[in-house]
């Protein structure tokens, strides 16, 4: 929709990425796949400089609600306050 304002936007971001949540974290090997895969696909260099700026743990786990907050600048459940 055109002048759809960054709350739309943020909560498109937020929806998708908690698609992929399993017990507020995402599957890095998952969701590196989704990336270089489907839609505006990303190089393999494009997603080593994003997971270099993400919280990944030894498991290769990525926090959800970290990620969500990098992207969007705002915590989880912020978006809802604000509606």
């Amino acid at each position: 929709m055109a002048g759809s304002g960054a709350t739309d936007d943020d909560d498109v971001v937020i929806d998708a990425f908690k698609k992929f949540d399993e017990d507020g974290l995402i599957d890095g090997d998952k969701l590196r796949h989704l990336l270089v895969t489907f839609g505006d696909r990303f190089t393999q260099n494009e997603v080593d400089d994003a997971y270099d700026q993400m919280i990944i743990d030894d498991k290769n786990k990525i926090d959800t609600a970290a990620l969500i907050e990098m992207l969007t600048g705002k915590e989880e459940g912020e978006e809802e306050e604000a509606a």
